[in-house]
C-alpha cells in the first residue's frame, strides 16, 4: 500500500527533506487526536516501556501530554510520515541480506 504523499517523495529525496526537522508531533496536532492505545505504540516505538503502561491508566487529555513531553527529544513521527527509502537503497539492501 502506498504511503499517503508518496508523489512527493522524489522532490523530498531532491532537497533532502525530512519531515522530523520540521514538524513535531504535541498534544495539539496529534497525540490529542488518537486514542491512547496509538500514543502507548509510539511510546513503546521510543523505547519509553514505563510511560506506555501509563498513558493507557490515564486521562486521554494526560496522556496525551504525557505523549508530548515525553517524544518531544526523540524526534519521533508517525510511522506514515517517515521518509520512504528510495528504490537503489532497498534494493541494495535485499542484495545484502540475501549475499549475508
Amino acid at each position: 500500500m502506498a504511503k499517503v504523499g508518496d508523489a512527493l517523495t522524489p522532490l523530498e529525496h531532491a532537497l533532502d527533506f525530512t519531515l522530523r526537522d520540521w514538524w513535531q508531533p504535541t498534544k495539539a496536532n496529534y497525540f490529542g487526536r488518537i486514542s491512547k492505545e496509538l500514543m502507548s505504540d509510539a511510546l513503546l516505538d521510543a523505547g519509553k516501556v514505563a510511560q506506555a503502561a501509563s498513558v493507557l491508566k490515564m486521562k486521554k487529555g494526560d496522556a496525551a501530554q504525557l505523549a508530548e513531553d515525553e517524544l518531544t527529544a526523540s524526534g519521533w513521527v508517525p510511522e506514515c510520515l517517515l521518509p520512504v527509502a528510495d528504490d537503489t537503497t532497498s534494493l541494495q539492501d535485499a542484495d545484502n541480506s540475501a549475499a549475508a
